[in-house]
């Protein structure tokens, strides 16, 4: 049998290229093994110290308790621990703080300070601010709803007049603590609209919510109706309501109607 030069140089090249690469890639490996072993067990990365403000009466203890399911539910934090540096996001949303096990309603969300030299963590949690109350007559029952996510945030009593925004919402049955008053877009423009209620000055006897319609009406002390659909931004048409509001009597408007976009409806009486 003849002896090819060429083949057997082709051969020695490929047995010594697949031994470098096992080579490399077992060094990978192992490198990889003991970064991750570093990074779970170095102390430097140890939190001892964790600070948190802004808790009001809650027991630190058990609120940092309630944090752990949010901490190991991530990749990283359910591998390395609550005590990780790396376990920490910079901030948690107040929709993240809240499941049917561990409710919580109070905080609109917490921003998280990291000082690896000090080996500490600052919780600073946000509270939710009110910003209403929404009613549903049917059934007796009155909730706070919050200014970032129209989270019903705590039981509220009954109120008329003008010193809080009350709205009546007789159209759904999902009222109740840790529901949202409306999906986000819509809430969106509601508090567009509330804003824009202020600046007219309206003295309001009743806000009607029909979430079937996704509208907001309102009725003036004095018998007339402003009619928003929340589908939309209508600040566009307020600088014309305000001319009409000018220029109208508004004992001759029945209402105005705004739930066409860019449109007015005017039906006077």
């Amino acid at each position: 049998m003849q002896f090819n030069p060429i083949k057997s140089n082709h051969q020695r090249y490929w047995l010594r290229f697949r031994i470098k690469a096992y080579a490399v890639i077992s060094a990978v490996l192992l490198m990889a093994v003991f970064s991750f072993y570093f990074v779970l067990n170095w102390q430097f990365l140890k939190i001892a110290d964790f600070q948190v403000t802004g808790l009001g009466s809650e027991d630190k203890n058990d609120f940092l308790r309630k944090l752990q399911p949010i901490i190991f539910s991530t990749k990283i934090g359910g591998v390395l621990g609550m005590e990780n540096y790396f376990s920490w996001p910079k901030e948690i949303p107040g929709l993240a703080l809240i499941s049917p096990e561990q409710p919580n309603l109070d905080f609109a969300g917490l921003t998280i300070t990291k000082d690896l030299f000090k080996h500490q963590i600052i919780i600073a949690a946000h509270k939710r601010q009110r910003l209403g109350i929404i009613c549903d007559p049917g059934n007796a029952g009155c909730w706070w709803f919050d200014d970032l996510d129209g989270l019903l945030i705590e039981n509220a009593p009954f109120s008329q007049g003008q010193l809080f925004f009350t709205i009546n919402e007789s159209t759904s049955d999902n009222l109740g603590l840790g529901r949202r008053i409306l999906p986000a877009p819509l809430f969106a423009n509601l508090k567009i609209v509330l804003v824009i209620l202020k600046d007219l000055n309206i003295a309001i006897a009743s806000m009607e919510l029909n979430n079937a319609l996704e509208e907001l009406i309102v009725t003036a002390n004095s018998g007339w109706k402003l009619i928003f659909s929340l589908r939309f931004d209508p600040s566009a048409a307020i600088g014309a309501v305000k001319d009409l509001l000018a220029k109208t009597p508004t004992t001759n408007i029945e209402y105005i109607d705004l739930t066409v976009e860019n449109k007015i409806y005017l039906k006077q009486r």
